[in-house]
């Protein structure tokens, strides 16, 4: 969304005042968030659902994700995709086998999702979130979904899904 505005500046020495006029045009990204909410994945569910904020209406199907999960972690891009990134691959959740594909849906088509990379380590019951401006998205997760002294940060570029370990969080509390 574009928005233009001008300011007046007025300074005074108590003797002299001068005024000036400056304009700006202000670019604001839309963010899909503002307008709708997406959930992708699920308990033997593969389905990426829409659902709009302006209106109470039930959620609509959008397309599906490449290979169904749950327990992963979400991220956007912030205009154009979602993320979905590890959780279990399998269908019942005491038999949990960590994930390593990351997963891209539009949010403008109901194309199925994309495989767009690989986690360097498997992800369980992750985190998500997104640096919009750096183009890349943080996977937070225990390497295994046991090991909770060990948190591995990962970061995938939204472009390419190139994959980095980033470091360790603290121990989970």
């Amino acid at each position: 969304t574009e928005t233009s505005f001008s300011v007046a500046f007025t300074a005074s020495d108590g003797v002299n005042i001068d005024t000036s006029l400056s304009s700006f045009t202000l670019v604001v990204p839309v963010f899909q968030g503002s307008a709708n909410a997406y959930i992708a994945g699920g308990l033997q569910v593969n389905s990426v659902d829409k659902f709009s904020f302006a209106s109470d209406a039930d959620g609509t199907n959008i397309g599906n994700l490449s290979y169904p999960s749950f327990y992963g972690s979400g991220s956007t891009d912030g205009v154009s995709y979602g993320y979905v990134a590890g959780g279990n691959g399998n269908s019942a959740p005491q038999n949990a086998t960590a994930l390593t594909r990351i997963r891209r849906f539009s949010y403008g088509s109901s194309a199925a999702s994309v495989n767009l990379g690989t986690l360097n380590n498997p992800t369980l019951r992750g985190y998500g979130c997104s640096d919009i401006d750096g183009g890349q998205a943080f996977n937070v997760n225990d390497q295994s979904g046991t090991n909770i002294d060990k948190v591995t940060i990962q970061k995938f570029a939204f472009s390419s899904g190139s994959t980095t370990n980033v470091g360790y969080s603290l121990a989970q509390q």
